[in-house]
């Protein structure tokens, strides 16, 4: 471990309360060397960090910061989500606060603003009942560079490459610098700088949220820290609100103020307890699946599905149809297809999995890590699930794809290579070898 990468590490524990363990010391040695660059500093890391450990500006923090923090976003990137919130959340907070004619959501970690913007098209477009209520929607990050970026409201292709075709010309402009957002939504959206680890954050003190959207933000917290902050945030809910994490980001034993919810499509959710609890409870990581052994192939003959051969028949359908279209390079069709495949039957793996492959084609690896660790949850033995992972984790630069790598090739060790690979849309298992050397060669 290189011991200047620790001191960054450290001052940025420091300054923000992020969390950097050495996997992701790649990141710190990349925003290092730039900020070298910036000072006249060019390669020498021990000048650039005496530089920060002294009094570094509030620019110079905000330079380090932005290199390691803000990542790619897109409009809709996780379907589950939005899908709950147009079908279940919203609706139930229309229910709940209609004495107030009010609703107030909160987006943290928002980066250059496509989640909230995302919000508040949801609820001009879907909710139009909606025009006579106060509506506030409050977005923060911790990178003054990113909120300025948010707050323009202009995106290239890739910010909008799931934005249907309808909300695109309703509500977005094509502009020169790509596409703007409309002005009545850009004016629906407050910004606020904020460190969530600060002693008072102005959005947190003082109010009280029916929805607050954290995703992918507390994954930057050191773990001791993590309960402690979901309890805080799961204290400025109001009595029917919603927190929504990532699924890696919920705890494992939940803050007694807390209890853990799943929509229909499949949104794991925090919401406030329905009464005190004396003891934390303990919640899954992952949603109350009932394992089922698989099919060999997606193409066989199943065994009888608990919920019924006609369940599993048209999740089997969903699945295939899913693979078509990608096939085909109609990528959006494909994945509510498969989407839809899932939400027919949570225990067939080739659902997960065809959801997990068009997920990576999207480039939505976050959302394809968690589908594959469905898949693996129906079926640890499944050797196209860490097919998947192999390749998903080798395109991130993830060291992990090795592991997964060498369980792939133990679990087909003893099938011939002309042998289909189950759940591998008409893969061979000799095919599926040669891609994987090919690919990590």
């Amino acid at each position: 471990m290189d011991a200047r990468l620790q001191r960054l590490a450290d001052l940025l524990q420091n300054w923000a309360g992020q969390w950097f363990p050495p996997g992701r010391h790649a990141d710190l040695a990349r925003s290092l060397e730039k900020f070298a660059s910036q000072v006249d500093a060019q390669g020498d890391w021990e000048r650039a960090l005496e530089i920060l450990e002294a009094n570094p500006s509030a620019a110079m923090r905000q330079s380090v910061l932005q290199e390691v923090l803000v990542g790619e976003t897109y409009f809709f990137r996780d379907p589950q989500l939005w899908q709950s919130l147009r079908l279940e959340i919203i609706p139930a907070l229309l229910e709940a606060k209609s004495s107030e004619s009010s609703l107030s959501i909160w987006s943290l970690g928002c980066s250059s603003g496509e989640e909230p913007y995302g919000v508040a098209l949801y609820l001009a477009h879907y909710f139009p009942q909606l025009i006579n209520w106060r509506i506030n929607i409050w977005a923060s990050d911790i990178s003054s560079v990113a909120l300025e970026r948010a707050k323009a409201g202009l995106y290239g292709e890739r910010s909008m490459r799931l934005v249907p075709p309808e909300l695109r010309r309703r509500w977005f402009t094509k502009v020169p610098q790509g596409w703007q957002i409309a002005a009545p939504l850009r004016q629906r959206v407050h910004w606020q700088e904020q460190n969530l680890c600060a002693a008072d954050p102005p959005l947190l003190e003082g109010r009280q949220w029916d929805l607050i959207l954290c995703r992918n933000v507390l994954i930057y917290l050191q773990p001791h820290l993590l309960g402690g902050t979901v309890e805080r945030l799961g204290s400025k809910l109001n009595p029917q609100g919603w927190l929504i994490l990532a699924p890696m980001e919920i705890p494992l034993h939940l803050p007694a103020n807390l209890r853990l919810e799943q929509t229909k499509s499949q949104l794991l959710a925090l919401r406030p307890s329905l009464k005190p609890k004396l003891e934390p409870s303990v919640a899954p990581l992952s949603p109350p699946l009932t394992p089922a052994p698989a099919p060999k192939a997606l193409e066989e003959p199943s065994a009888p599905s608990p919920l019924g051969p006609p369940t599993l028949e048209r999740a089997q359908a969903s699945a295939q149809r899913a693979q078509r279209l990608a096939d085909s390079g109609q990528l959006q069709e494909a994945l509510w297809e498969a989407i839809n495949s899932v939400d027919t039957c949570q225990t067939f793996i080739g659902g997960w999995l065809s959801l997990a492959l068009v997920q990576g084609e999207l480039e939505l690896y976050e959302e394809a890590l968690d589908s594959l660790q469905k898949a693996l949850y129906l079926d640890p033995q499944s050797p196209c699930t860490y097919l998947y992972l192999t390749r998903i984790l080798h395109t991130l630069h993830d060291p992990q794809y090795q592991r997964y790598q060498t369980i792939f090739f133990q679990l087909v060790q003893t099938l011939p290579d002309s042998a289909p690979l189950p759940y591998g849309w008409g893969l061979q298992v000799g095919e599926a070898k040669e891609l994987l050397r090919t690919l990590t060669s």
